[in-house]
């Protein structure tokens, strides 16, 4: 991974989950200075200086060459010692790589054709595809060239869902058999707290959760809780679908005036800045903005809500790997999406998400509706039943790629 300089200087960082790293893992720092986001003027070069944009698509020119991505083509040459460092002290049997970045993709495959090490590419995302629209990417002929070297050589190219693992499938004639979808899944320090304070002060109530069992699926027909404190978690990017999420909100409100929905997550992507889309929530009657929570302390933050919202933009490519977090829980979810979205058939056996149209603002606040009657009539779900422990990660990792590490690793 990056020197932990790198996040502190140009990222927005969580060094909470390094906690969580189970003690058998021996993580290696390589250093990763991206120059264009170097802060030290003392350090730029006299043409930078003297025309800092003209030098700034220069030095991206330069790094895409390297490799097809912006900005993380720097960390290639000290990653891949690292790597090779490794392997001289300890001789590796495989390597896996997860993207993004996808220069990891790169250091993955170069390191392969040095030493003939198996390599699994594991993409969280897509090499080729915005998946957002389906289109592809800027840097797509590059990229599909590199793609299908790479699959030449590795073991297996790991997709998070179908719709995904299927466009990939179609952009090669041979070794479609490599391509292969190992969903996402929530890790085991998602699952909420029910005692203690709570990192992000919502409130003082008990987190409420019991053992119930779970409903059947149908939308409560009991009155919604009108104290209830959705909670959101994630970042509030450029993109953010805040429009629709205010509109649908709104439309609740005016049944459920006392309602609450706590935001918690980074407003943008880098580094922290108000954009349009926290703006516009943060104008929103009952919207409140809690700022970026630690990820080790979100089990609390999650404790202490009644529901859950998922909002997010996107169609059939797009599942996210919240969905799984929020389904830990044991919560209603009131769900915001397209009517095409993936994430709507990764969790349709989950029995307490309640769908509403993206673009409708009057489904989306029947979604919240449901969601808040469901919370005031029904127990929160067990985190060990059976809905819920089919999306841990572990289980999602074993059933799709647990086979193809043993046998790649096997005496």
């Amino acid at each position: 991974m990056a020197s932990p300089i790198a996040y502190e200087a140009f990222f927005q960082t969580d060094p909470s989950l390094a906690t969580h790293v189970p003690s058998e893992v021996r993580v290696v720092h390589a250093d990763f200075t991206p120059e264009t986001m170097n802060p030290l003027l003392s350090m730029w070069p006299e043409r930078r200086i003297r025309n800092h944009a003209r030098w700034s698509e220069k030095w991206n020119a330069q790094q895409r060459q390297i490799f097809p991505e912006s900005l993380y083509s720097a960390w290639i040459p000290n990653a891949t010692a690292g790597l090779f460092d490794i392997h001289t002290e300890d001789p590796i049997s495989l390597v896996i790589a997860t993207a993004a970045p996808y220069a990891s993709f790169g250091i993955a495959a170069d390191f392969n054709e040095a030493t003939g090490v198996p390599v699994i590419l594991d993409d969280r995302d897509s090499f080729l595809h915005d998946v957002f629209t389906g289109a592809p990417l800027e840097e797509y002929p590059e990229r599909l060239a590199l793609f299908r070297g790479f699959l030449s050589r590795i073991q297996s190219y790991w997709c998070v869902n179908d719709v995904i693992t299927e466009a990939m499938r179609a952009e090669t004639a041979t070794d479609k058999d490599k391509i292969v979808a190992v969903p996402n899944g929530w890790d085991d320090y998602a699952l909420p707290t029910l005692s203690g304070g709570s990192a992000t002060d919502l409130d003082s109530r008990d987190g409420g959760a019991n053992d119930g069992e779970a409903n059947d699926g149908e939308a409560n027909d009991g009155e919604a809780n009108d104290e209830v404190v959705f909670l959101f978690v994630g970042t509030v990017t450029r993109t953010f679908p805040a429009a629709q999420v205010s509109a649908a909100w709104t439309g609740f409100r005016e049944a459920i005036p006392n309602a609450r929905l706590l935001v918690a997550g980074g407003i943008g992507y880098r580094k922290a800045m108000r954009t349009e889309a926290s703006k516009l929530l943060e104008a929103t009657p009952g919207i409140e903005l809690l700022g970026r929570v630690p990820r080790a302390e979100l089990s609390t933050a999650y404790g202490k809500a009644d529901a859950l919202l998922f909002a997010k933009e996107g169609g059939p490519m797009v599942t996210s790997s919240k969905i799984y977090e929020y389904v830990a829980t044991g919560l209603p979810i009131a769900a915001l999406g397209a009517s095409d979205m993936g994430a709507r058939g990764v969790i349709r056996d989950y029995p307490r998400v309640h769908w509403g149209d993206l673009s409708d603002p009057v489904s989306g606040a029947r979604a919240f509706l449901a969601a808040s009657a469901d919370a005031a009539n029904q127990p929160r779900l067990s985190n060990h039943s059976e809905s819920v422990l089919h999306f841990n990660r572990a289980a999602t990792f074993e059933r799709a790629g647990g086979s193809i590490v043993d046998a790649v690793i096997a005496p």
